[in-house]
């Protein structure tokens, strides 16, 4: 009896075994495959290295595939990951790093703001700062800073460049003044600069365009989250390991309308969700700084972000898709996805600007 199941559990742990190293050889294959762009990108392929066929790790009901340039330490034979650095979202470029400290220090005492608005408050007085209604529009980071680089190989700056020139048109087709901070595919324009552009102009609303990562290793819970699948020059090349997904709506308590701000982002979440059927909030951006301001909705509190504290008039920064996983790297190049956020945007941006009178 005891031979049979000592001879039953080697079976057991023989074909367990087995599954995990094709499971997790399929995987890689299939990041390599839904590649589009492999010209000047190096895949990885340690999985198939015989060295390390049977060097995988389940957790949380996830193969975990540990590929790349940060190798993990061996224990035994499992993968135990020790990265030697933590990858944050392309957000973390965005941070001003002179920021007031003890202005934060205040302000992190004060209990974060539940919101529930999903219309603007009509306003009492509403005062037009200019003739026609001026919008800056921001398009994030630059041809020399590309941000976070997608699943497939692009950097971010060519999602925003895209869903800006696409938006533009559109928010000028209801007479709005639209000004951007840069041109497409050129203009590296410092965070100040972009903040000074708009108070400069003397902007009624401030809007920024940005598409997420995401941290490798999630700050909060430890678990890994996303893998490298290859190499884009000197840069790593990272995608989700499971969903992470949705879009993200910022604001700043230092903003010089942080009212307003936090009502736009409200009534722009809410229309995203709107247009878009299905579509959920980033559930991976509340940690650290970022506080999530309810958990039924993807508005959050980023104090430090340089274009929004910097700005006098009301600004959010937005984030529209998570580039760092698959499917929704796909949805953001989806005509058809941009037009619903298009069509949230602009009638935002209209509502907006009703309420301040124009």
């Amino acid at each position: 009896m005891k031979l049979s199941s000592l001879i039953f559990s080697t079976l057991i742990i023989f074909f367990s075994h087995s599954l995990y190293a094709d499971l997790a050889s399929s995987v890689s294959q299939q990041y390599r495959e839904q590649a589009v762009d492999k010209t000047n990108i190096e895949f990885y392929d340690e999985a198939n290295n015989p060295q390390n066929q049977n060097n995988f790790r389940r957790q949380s009901n996830q193969v975990q595939v540990i590929q790349g340039s940060v190798k993990p330490t061996l224990r035994g034979n499992n993968y135990e990951p020790q990265y030697q650095a933590n990858v944050g979202s392309d957000l973390e470029d965005e941070l001003d790093l002179k920021h007031n400290q003890e202005i934060i220090a205040v302000i992190e005492k004060m209990p974060a703001q539940k919101v529930e608005i999903s219309e603007f408050s009509p306003k009492a007085n509403p005062e037009k700062k200019n003739p026609i209604f001026t919008l800056v529009l921001d398009s994030g980071h630059t041809p020399n800073n590309g941000g976070a680089i997608s699943c497939s190989g692009k950097d971010e700056v060519k999602f925003n460049d895209r869903l800006v020139a696409e938006l533009k048109p559109q928010l000028e087709k209801l007479g709005i003044k639209v000004i951007l901070t840069r041109n497409f595919g050129a203009g590296n324009i410092s965070l100040a600069e972009r903040a000074n552009i708009a108070n400069a102009r003397n902007a009624d609303l401030f809007i920024s365009i940005h598409h997420d990562s995401a941290e490798v290793r999630n700050s909060k819970s430890g678990v890994v989250q996303l893998q490298e699948i290859g190499q884009k020059g000197d840069l790593p090349i990272y995608c989700s390991i499971f969903p992470l997904r949705g879009f993200s709506v910022f604001t700043s308590r230092l903003n010089g309308n942080p009212k307003d701000s936090l009502e736009f982002a409200s009534v722009l979440e809410s229309k995203i969700k709107l247009h878009s059927p299905g579509r959920y909030h980033a559930s991976h951006n509340h940690h650290g700084q970022r506080k999530q301001l309810n958990p039924k909705r993807g508005i959050y509190q980023f104090d430090p972000l340089a274009v929004l504290k910097n700005t006098k008039m009301t600004a959010v920064l937005l984030e529209v898709a998570v580039i760092t996983d698959r499917d929704d790297e796909k949805l953001a190049e989806n005509p058809q996805y941009r037009q619903q956020l298009i069509r949230a945007i602009v009638e935002t941006v209209a509502e907006y600007a009703r309420s301040l009178g124009y």
